[in-house]
Formats: C-alpha cells, sequence, structure tokens
C-alpha cells in the first residue's frame, strides 16, 4: 500500500474524528446548557413553592396572635368572678359572644391559610422527589419534617376550633354549670393559642432549614453539572487534537506521496 493511499486514509478517517469530535462537543455543551436550566427551574420552583408557604405561615402567625390577645383579654375579665357575675358580664361589656364569633373566624381563615401552606410543602415535596429521580441529591428530611409540623399545626388549630365551639355553645345556655366552666374553657383557648403560636415559631424555624438545605443543594448540583460538562469537554478537546494531528500526518503523506 503506498504512502499517499495511507495519507488519504489517515486524512479521512483523521476528519471524520475531528468532525465527530466537534459535533460531540456541540452536542456536550447543549446538554450541559440544558441541565442547568432544567435544574435552576425545578429548584426556582421548589424555592418559590417554600416562599410562598412562609407567607401564610407568617399570616397564620399574624392571625393566633391576635386570637390569643382576644382570648387572654376575655380569660383576664373573668378571672376570680363569680358564677353570677360571670352570667352578668356575658351580655355586657366583655361581648364575649362578639368575641367568640371572632376566635371561630379566625381559627377556620388560620386553617384555610395552614391548609394552602400543607398543599405547597407537598408540591415542594413531589418536585424534590423528581429532582431526586433526576439523580440531583437532596435531602428529603427538611420536607419530610415540615409537613410534620404543619400536620400537627392544622390539628392543634382543629382542636383550638372543638374549644371555641364548646365556649359558644356554653354561651348560648343559661345553665349556671355552663356559666362556671367558661371560665376554664376560655382559659384552655388561651393557653391553647399561646401553645400553637410556638409551635408556628417551631414550624417556620423548621421551614428555614428546608429551605437552606434545598439552595445548599441547588449549589451542589449546578457545581457538579459544571465540573462533569467541563471534565468531558477537555476529553473531547483532547481526542480532537489527536484527530486533528491525524489529519496532518495524512496531509503530509498525501503531499509527500
Amino acid at each position: 500500500m503506498s504512502k499517499r493511499l495511507l495519507g488519504y486514509l489517515a486524512l479521512i478517517a483523521g476528519a471524520i474524528g475531528l468532525a465527530a469530535c466537534v459535533v460531540v462537543l456541540f452536542v456536550e455543551w447543549r446538554a450541559a446548557s440544558r441541565a442547568h436550566q432544567v435544574t435552576d427551574r425545578l429548584f426556582a420552583a421548589v424555592d418559590h413553592t417554600l416562599d410562598g408557604t412562609q407567607e401564610k405561615v407568617v399570616q397564620v402567625q399574624q392571625r393566633v396572635a391576635a386570637m390569643t390577645i382576644t382570648a387572654s383579654d376575655v380569660a383576664d375579665g373573668l378571672k376570680d368572678r363569680t358564677t353570677d357575675e360571670i352570667r352578668e358580664r356575658l351580655t355586657s361589656e366583655l361581648k364575649l359572644a362578639e368575641r367568640s364569633e371572632q376566635l371561630s373566624a379566625g381559627i377556620e381563615q388560620a386553617d384555610e391559610w395552614a391548609g394552602v401552606a400543607e398543599s405547597s410543602v407537598e408540591s415542594a415535596h413531589s418536585l424534590v422527589e423528581l429532582l431526586t429521580v433526576a439523580g440531583i441529591e437532596v435531602d428529603t428530611a427538611g420536607i419530610d419534617g415540615v409537613l410534620e409540623e404543619i400536620t400537627a399545626l392544622r390539628s392543634q388549630l382543629t382542636e383550638t376550633g372543638e374549644q371555641v365551639a364548646t365556649f359558644r355553645a356554653h354561651l348560648e345556655t343559661d345553665d349556671e354549670e355552663h356559666a362556671g366552666q367558661i371560665v376554664t374553657i376560655v382559659a384552655r383557648v388561651a393557653a391553647t393559642l399561646t401553645s400553637l403560636d410556638e409551635r408556628i415559631d417551631k414550624f417556620s424555624d423548621r421551614l428555614s432549614v428546608a429551605q437552606e438545605s434545598i439552595a445548599t443543594a441547588e449549589r451542589t448540583s449546578q457545581r457538579w453539572i459544571t465540573t462533569a460538562s467541563i471534565t468531558l469537554m477537555l476529553l473531547l478537546v483532547w481526542l480532537a487534537a489527536g484527530q486533528a494531528a491525524l489529519v496532518y500526518v495524512g496531509w503530509k503523506n498525501v503531499r509527500a506521496g
């Protein structure tokens, strides 16, 4: 086989290899860019969802704080009162019926907002699972903990609502025994609301931890994508250099032949 023929073969093989390397480089660059975009969007969706959850939690906390003040005011107004005095004050300056309605409406609103927050966290959990399926390592423990907290929060809201319902039922009777129980019920409502406020603080803290965990996972995943992309590009450039060298050798042999 002549040197010229070998040169042509080397030239053709090198050109094909070089073209293939260029194509793969382009495809790899597009794939890396797409991976960055998809990862950004998924993490942005999770972050946006958790931000919305945080906003709802703030609204719930504000409503609970207002209800705590109302319940505490009523409890203080009834403290150390005799049964007859309590019955007399039920329709006087304490405006218990009106305040009980405010408490009931407030709890319903707080539970509605908490329900929205729970749905948001569940959506965020689904997105995190999608990231995990895509091969991106994300610690789901934080989101799981947030879900547990908000479930407990809604359960406590339901309990408070039942206490307020009992309070309202007692207001609608003239029974002396029920009038005497009102002080205990109102004090219990105030204590439950205070405990609820503390639980919301705990929930908010866990939500912040979960958000930080998600942010860390995003930075790590983006760093890995970039590292893998650069490594593969360098390998392809090295292979392309070899193919270019083959083209050069082939061209020299063709000219020399």
